[in-house]
This record gives C-alpha cells, sequence and structure tokens, in this order.
C-alpha cells in the first residue's frame, strides 16, 4: 500500500502540486465550467473578423491526463483576450470549439519542462480553438481529450466565410457551481404499477419510491 507522505494540509510538509489540484477537485464535487455568470463569454469583435473576444474570468477544469483521477485545476484569463478563428475555405458550414485548457508540462501529452524551473512566465492556460467538431458537441469531455479542458463556445462558420458575428456562436459555458440545479429522472412503469387518477390511468406515485 503507497500513502501520501504529506496530506493537506501539515505544518512544516512539503505539499505537492497534486494536493492542491485533488483539494479543488473535492471542493467542486469534480465538477467543471466557469467561476461567475459573466466568465469567459465568447463574442465577435466591434466589427465582425476572423478573431472572437473571450472575456475575463475564471474556470475550473477536471485533471484528464492519462492515468490521473480526483483533481482538477483552476485557471484564469485576467484581462479580455482575442483569439484567432480560421477562415472557412470549404464548401459546407465548418463546426469550431473554443475552449480553455491547461497545457501541464508535468505530465506526457504537455508542453515540453521550461529550463530553470521555476517559472511563472510560460503560459499553462491557453485558449485554443479545435477545427471541425461536429455540430452536436458541447462539451470538451465528449471530445476524448487526453488534457484538462473546458468548452466556451461552438462556432459555426458558413463556407467561404472569415469574419465571425454573434450569430455564429453557441454560448456552450455552464457554471462550476450553480446555485441551484434540477436533475430529471424517469422510470418506465408496469402495468401492474398503474393507478386511476379521476377517470384517466395514471401514476399517483412511483411504487419504488
Amino acid at each position: 500500500m503507497t500513502v501520501e507522505n504529506v496530506p493537506w494540509m501539515t505544518q512544516g510538509g512539503i505539499h505537492s502540486a497534486s494536493s492542491g489540484r485533488r483539494v479543488l477537485f473535492k471542493a467542486t464535487s469534480g465538477a467543471e465550467g466557469v467561476d461567475a455568470i459573466s466568465d469567459m463569454r465568447v463574442t465577435q469583435k466591434a466589427v465582425a473578423i476572423g478573431k472572437v473576444a473571450v472575456a475575463a474570468g475564471g474556470f475550473t477544469a477536471v485533471n484528464r491526463y492519462p492515468g490521473i483521477k480526483g483533481e482538477s485545476y483552476g485557471g484564469y484569463v485576467l484581462t479580455p483576450t482575442d483569439v484567432d478563428i480560421a477562415a472557412n475555405g470549404g464548401g459546407s458550414t465548418r463546426y469550431d470549439l473554443v475552449i480553455a485548457r491547461i497545457d501541464d508540462w508535468n505530465f506526457p501529452g504537455g508542453q515540453a519542462t521550461p529550463t530553470g524551473l521555476p517559472r511563472d512566465d510560460v503560459p499553462v492556460t491557453k485558449l485554443t480553438v479545435i477545427q471541425g467538431v461536429a455540430s452536436t458537441v458541447k462539451k470538451a469531455s465528449e471530445l476524448g481529450l487526453n488534457y484538462p479542458a473546458v468548452a466556451l463556445a461552438r462556432i459555426a462558420l458558413p463556407a467561404g466565410t472569415s469574419a465571425v458575428t454573434n450569430a455564429m456562436i453557441t454560448d456552450l459555458r455552464n457554471l462550476t457551481n450553480p446555485r441551484r440545479q434540477r436533475f430529471v429522472r424517469t422510470r418506465a412503469i408496469t402495468a401492474a404499477e398503474l393507478e386511476t387518477l379521476t377517470s384517466a390511468t395514471g401514476e399517483q406515485w412511483p411504487n419504488v419510491a
């Protein structure tokens, strides 16, 4: 059996980055998304061009590097940031996904380890565009990415188009910790479970409940 030598938080101990990521995962119950309603919204530029604007804000992304479980990253976009959208030279509408991702050099598939660590001038939080996704994609996790990322918006770029307008942008953000969230679950009932509501056959309350 292997246990962590220094659990979070032990005075005088050396705490790993993994310990901090596990704390964030627990604090958010393994959820991911943006921190606030206005955070990281994707919109067209004042004059529509081949760029979109991403508002400032924070996000939480579950660590999806291979072999890792129970960890989350917290990333931030400190100022409004432009992201390039390549022109669509094809003959049909192309769907692009704008994501916020983590590019951690500590994991295979991440960027090369910078020289002269520690470093805080090498970008780890990045805004990225994945071209040619399905028109139904709503979450970065649907793409099977091997790195942490959250979807911000899907852009439907018509054939022969280079300028992005708000009409082409579908907002895909969700709050990491919404104040209220409703889950509706259904269960097929059998004939033996049917009861009578006035004159119509129906189910007053699920028998299994």
